[in-house]
């Protein structure tokens, strides 16, 4: 019973002692037998986080934040170290508004502490209030909320500093994590760079330069990374290279350039480099793209043939179904292609908005198909279409 009694008693002991403290702070003197007895704010804090009582350190957290006072967020600092896990994540969360760079060394070693939430909060604050040195140790720790603050700190010799680590051969992941962070910079004046280390061996390093030329590059930069697609065609690598490809396009206002580069980059190329180029163009959507996805679909080569069959039926923009029925209407085109685009051509009727869809255009469909099932998936449609 007095166990119970003291856990429910607990609920109300911390805002009960955060109304005490503030009434605390924010009282500078107090009188006793007429004579004023000088106890500054600093002191009465430190004395609070000197107690151990959880409810007195919050409340000179939360004080620290309220008043925006630095002799307040000097008391916080000063005893991070000490306070219990939990508390210092809390910490953490104020010190980053306090806009003093000089917190960053206190805070600087949380950042290998074997406690997620602590080195994620030591991380975040960095990215507020970190200096050069701080970037070291974010790179040193070397988790993603790492990475993330390196991307944002702004401190005069961070970017320096990464690009001496991102060129530094030795440690793969620090390397990678540089160049993450120089991308999410926005260091598009490195992108020749990034290029060399995507070209290396190092798996680690290549992958990262290559995710950095997908996220900060542009159309003047498609020709030379689908020639590296098309050189590491048998490498895993191929896929990440693809995915660049593919944010660079998506982003574009070129498409028609962008699909113009990448089909001259398919001439005289493998049946493999082709498909994985037509996997770029489809995931784009553009319309631009139909026209070589098509070519795939009537290639001689069966696996290619397949592979660009199998990504038209894939289409997800009603502009293909014109494409694709086209092509399923050929009586040369084998059953097992003609029904992957009839799917297709469903799948996209019976997802599109029923008033933009004519009733003689699924009807057309319907007409093409060579098998009931499809033209009972698209009857369906129209009938749901006339009611």
């Amino acid at each position: 019973m007095r166990e119970f009694i003291r856990l429910n008693t607990t609920r109300f002991l911390i805002p009960t002692a955060i109304s005490l403290v503030a009434v605390l702070l924010c009282s500078c003197t107090n009188l006793s037998g007429g004579r004023q007895e000088a106890l500054t704010i600093q002191q009465r804090a430190a004395d609070a986080m000197a107690s151990g009582n959880p409810a007195l350190q919050t409340a000179v957290i939360e004080g620290a934040l309220q008043r925006k006072d630095p002799k307040l967020y000097d008391v916080v600092v000063s005893n991070l170290d000490s306070l219990p896990p939990a508390l210092q994540v809390q910490a953490l969360g104020v010190i980053q508004f306090s806009g003093n760079r000089a917190y960053a060394r206190a805070v600087e070693p949380l950042l290998m502490s074997e406690d997620a939430p602590r080195r994620d909060a030591a991380a975040l604050t960095l990215a507020c209030i970190g200096t050069a040195d701080s970037a070291t140790a974010l790179l040193n720790s070397g988790t993603a909320e790492a990475r993330k603050a390196l991307g944002v700190l702004n401190a005069e010799g961070v970017d320096a500093i990464l690009e001496t680590a991102a060129a530094k051969k030795g440690d793969d992941a620090r390397r990678a994590a540089a160049i993450d962070a120089l991308a999410m910079r926005g260091r598009q004046d490195l992108v020749p760079q990034f290029f060399v280390f995507a070209a290396e061996d190092n798996l680690a390093v290549s992958t990262a330069a290559v995710g950095a030329i997908g996220l900060i590059g542009n159309v003047s930069n498609l020709e030379q990374l689908t020639s590296l697609m098309i050189a590491r065609e048998a490498s895993s690598s191929s896929r990440d290279i693809l995915k660049a490809i593919v944010e660079i396009m998506r982003r574009s206002t070129e498409q028609a350039r962008a699909v113009e580069i990448l089909v001259v980059q398919m001439e005289g190329t493998s049946p493999r480099s082709q498909a994985n180029i037509l996997q770029a163009l489809v995931q784009t959507g553009s319309k631009e793209a139909l026209q070589p996805i098509v070519q795939g679909c009537n290639s001689p080569d069966e696996q290619l043939q397949k592979q660009a069959v199998k990504l038209l039926g894939g289409w997800q923009d009603v502009n293909g179904i014109p494409t694709m029925l086209e092509l399923a209407s050929d009586d040369s085109m084998s059953l097992a292609n003609h029904v992957t685009l009839m799917r297709g051509v469903s799948r996209l009727y019976a997802g599109a908005r029923l008033w933009l869809i004519k009733p003689a255009d699924i009807q057309k469909a319907i007409d093409t198909c060579r098998r009931p099932e499809e033209k009972e998936a698209l009857q369906a449609t129209l009938d749901k279409i006339k009611k």
